[in-house]
């Protein structure tokens, strides 16, 4: 029986997470001006919400698809988006439970359904 164990494919899609070479797409957090470089394949496969939110801006040349955000937790929501890239999101043990409520929110409100469902079912146990 043959097997293949493909670790370092996960590890490049992780390893271009906010990197702006080959990037479409970026979050931009107003209040800190911090820029989020992401890739419209990965983040519009997992979410509704940018799936339809990049779909609704006019595809011009040369220019990058962009969401701007006010008030969400910066800290939280670049992990969150980091876990689209990688599989992983990790919450400090000092946090513990107060992030996951947030990252709940966080999930549902950007449509990440099956964060969403990690999220809870981790709460939960």
């Amino acid at each position: 029986m043959s097997r293949l164990i493909d670790k370092h494919h996960h590890t490049l899609i992780s390893d271009n997470f906010n990197v702006e070479d080959y990037s479409d797409c970026r979050l931009v957090f107003k209040q800190s001006g911090t820029v989020v470089h992401l890739h419209r394949f990965i983040v519009c496969l997992q979410s509704e919400f940018f799936k339809n939110s990049f779909s609704n801006q006019e595809r011009e040349t040369n220019t990058t698809l962009s969401i701007q955000v006010d008030t969400d937790d910066e800290k939280l929501l670049t992990e969150l988006l980091h876990a689209l890239y990688s599989g992983n999101l990790y919450v400090a043990a000092e946090t513990y439970p107060s992030d996951i409520f947030t990252l709940i929110h966080l999930a549902e409100k950007y449509e990440l359904r099956t964060w969403l469902k990690l999220l809870i079912d981790d709460l939960s146990h």
